[in-house]
């Protein structure tokens, strides 16, 4: 007779036929296509949709164990349940007991102890320009992780705030891969570089591509958008064109491309189209960003201890002194990216590259980066981009644990400056105490920062 839920029958039913019980144990590690054992003329099957294993008893002990097909004939029966709410495949694991009459009853175990509870947030953003740390979300909330997500933001702040990110800006990454468990940086668009190809999008290229789940298209995609059908000016463009716009006049492709109807510059909250920036993408996103002179570079980063606290610093070989812009994404998984970029001077040479809609750069110049995470588990903690004095600040005050994120904050100061700060923090852990994560930008700085819940 099978039991009360009608899924097993029980062993010490062959005592009735002469034949001595036999005691195993079957254990049920997930539960969504139903096994179940049935005694039939002899044998016992353990059913999973087609596939079965039979045993055969004889003399109370197994004789013969083999896989086969369970097929629709006369004594057998293929039965298939589904357990909504319970995820993933089946495994059972049978375990002989030995023969006799004094065996164990069958135990059903299912589950390996509790689920692992449902991640407290999807990531972490904060940059300079608010447009882009929308593209940023919107990756996402569609299953990108932090490398997708930074890619995206990157290259939507050369659609957006070409004044500091254009397409041939040069830069900094600092990337936690949680997989190995190792920091790297990747550099692109250094000294060296041809100062009219588009590193920037090479270099996002390569992060993408090495840690990326996304398609290129899918990433590079927002960019286009916003280059073909327009944003509105942000209060950090428009201050880079209010100070330093001047340079564009001398070309008249760029004056044309940042100037209003009335051929005055662009003020915030009008519109900015960029058609020929658009072409530049479209054909980024079907082709990869292969006019390059200069690969870019991955190399690894060592530990700095501090006092059971794991400090990951990358301090820029770049001159400083030029103006720039940061970033930092995390996700819930622990990848993180961090990031400097920087076309030397405000708009670079301020010559738009024939027929591309993007200007040449100058000598980039460098910031600092760095990750802070629990020395013990690696799990993250904080990280921050920005110039080196208020990194290793902040650093410091990351490092020393201290639970107040006001007093974290307190250490990036006021102030845009040519490069302002972008971070988050965790006291209690990324992937501890999601919730009570913050990602910050500098007060002054005009940019934006944002928690992405798994609800967005």
């Amino acid at each position: 007779m099978r039991n009360r839920a009608g899924l097993f029958h029980n062993p010490a039913e062959r005592d009735r036929r002469g034949s001595p019980a036999l005691g195993y144990v079957l254990t049920l590690v997930d539960l969504r296509d139903l096994w179940f054992v049935s005694d039939l003329s002899g044998y016992r099957v353990l059913h999973k949709l087609k596939k079965t294993f039979r045993m055969k008893l004889t003399h109370g002990c197994w004789e013969k164990f083999s896989v086969g097909k369970i097929s629709q004939s006369r004594g057998y029966r293929s039965v298939r349940s589904d357990l909504l709410g319970i995820s993933s495949a089946v495994f059972a694991l049978i375990t002989l007991c030995g023969c006799g009459q004094d065996m164990p009853p069958i135990r059903l175990q299912m589950g390996m102890g509790d689920p692992a509870p449902a991640p407290s947030l999807r990531g972490l953003i904060a940059a300079g320009e608010p447009e882009a740390v929308l593209a940023a979300k919107d990756i996402m909330t569609v299953r990108g992780n932090a490398a997708d997500a930074s890619a995206a933001l990157a290259m939507t702040l050369s659609v957006t705030l070409p004044s500091r990110a254009g397409l041939t800006a040069g830069g900094e990454c600092l990337v936690r891969d949680p997989s190995w468990r190792e920091v790297l940086v990747l550099s692109f668009g250094g000294r060296d570089a041809d100062r009219r190809a588009p590193t920037l999008a090479r270099g996002m290229f390569a992060l993408q591509a090495r840690f990326g789940k996304r398609p290129w298209a899918q990433v590079i995609a927002p960019a286009e958008k916003r280059a073909r059908f327009g944003v509105m000016v942000s209060r950090a463009l428009a201050n880079d064109l209010a100070t330093s716009g001047s340079i564009l006049i001398e070309n008249r492709a760029a004056f044309l491309q940042f100037s209003s109807p009335r051929r005055q510059l662009l003020a915030i909250g009008e519109r900015l189209q960029q058609p020929q920036l658009a072409a530049t993408l479209g054909e980024m996103r079907a082709r990869g960003p292969q006019v390059v002179t200069e690969a870019p570079a991955w190399t690894p980063v060592t530990l700095r201890d501090q006092g059971g606290v794991a400090v990951f610093r990358h301090d820029s070989v770049a001159a400083a002194g030029g103006v720039g812009t940061a970033f930092t994404v995390a996700d819930a998984n622990g990848l993180l990216v961090s990031c400097v970029i920087s076309m030397g001077a405000p708009f670079g040479d301020g010559r738009i590259v024939a027929d591309t809609g993007f200007t040449g750069s100058t000598r980039p110049s460098g910031g600092s980066l760095a990750f802070v995470m629990n020395g013990d588990t690696g799990e993250p903690r904080a990280a921050v981009a920005g110039p080196a004095a208020r990194v290793a600040a902040f650093t410091e005050s990351a490092a020393l644990g201290r639970k107040r994120l006001a007093d974290i904050k307190a250490t990036v100061g006021a102030g845009p400056g040519a490069l302002p700060v972008a971070a988050w923090a965790c006291p209690s852990g990324l992937q501890s105490d999601g919730r009570a994560c913050e990602s910050f930008t500098q007060p002054d700085s005009a940019g934006y920062a944002l928690v992405v819940l798994p609800e967005d």
